[in-house]
């Protein structure tokens, strides 16, 4: 068996599918910070790390915005990851038309006119940009894009007219002509929304894939020449995401 995404270790094989499920982990309704190792709240600590200058203002519209998943990909030693609560308008955060690694449907944003959509912007130093970008498969399965005219106001107070944000370069599930918009996420707009177990239903329907979706979920995981082939096919039922 090909070797699972580190994400799935030591866990059942139903742990795993609950794991996918429970995509994007969630993300608090307040701003927070990691912090030698440890999630805490964001203070005067996190807030003195956020001005420092050379950092990076990334959009995390997914998992990147729960603390879990930060603390997963920058462990004890990633040092400090202020991460601000944020609303950004004329955009929405919706399904990416692939399944990862670990088995779920990713989030990406995409533009969408009178759209208001909860983000998180971490704050990342150079070091921990590059950490970033190992963890998102640049070039394969995202691209990073600097975005500008951006109405991004910070929870913490302020706005800001440009940021970045990793794009998903398999585009937006769209399996009615219509992105679909997470309902994990809070946001306001016209677009059809979905739950993570109903995109995978939906994305099986699409791919006219019989059986449990547990059974789906779990081939994701453990073939990734099946699950490369499932995504290629989804290609027919996406919009560019850029």
């Amino acid at each position: 068996m090909p070797s699972l995404h580190p994400y799935l270790s030591g866990l059942s094989s139903a742990e795993r599918v609950r794991f996918a499920l429970a995509y994007p982990f969630d993300c608090p309704d307040t701003s927070w910070c990691l912090a030698d190792g440890e999630i805490r709240p964001f203070d005067d600590r996190a807030a003195a790390a956020a001005a420092e200058p050379g950092r990076h203002a990334v959009i995390a519209c997914g998992s990147n915005g729960a603390p879990a998943q930060i603390l997963r990909k920058f462990g004890p030693t990633g040092g400090t990851v202020p991460t601000i609560r944020a609303r950004l308008a004329d955009f929405a955060t919706v399904h990416a038309a692939k399944f990862t690694a670990y088995g779920s449907m990713p989030a990406t944003l995409i533009r969408q006119e009178g759209a208001f959509t909860t983000v998180f912007v971490n704050l990342l130093d150079e070091a921990q940009l590059e950490r970033m970008h190992r963890t998102e498969a640049l070039g394969v399965e995202y691209v990073f894009e600097g975005l500008k005219g951006l109405a991004l106001t910070l929870e913490t107070g302020g706005r800001l007219a440009a940021a970045a944000s990793y794009l998903s370069l398999a585009g937006a599930f769209s399996p009615d002509d219509a992105p679909l918009a997470l309902t994990a996420v809070p946001q306001e707009g016209p677009l059809p929304r979905a739950s993570q177990e109903e995109a995978q239903r939906l994305a099986m329907a699409c791919l006219r894939e019989d059986g449990p979706l547990e059974a789906f979920i779990a081939a994701n995981q453990t073939d990734p020449e099946l699950r490369a082939a499932r995504i290629a096919r989804l290609r027919a039922y996406a919009i560019p995401a850029r």
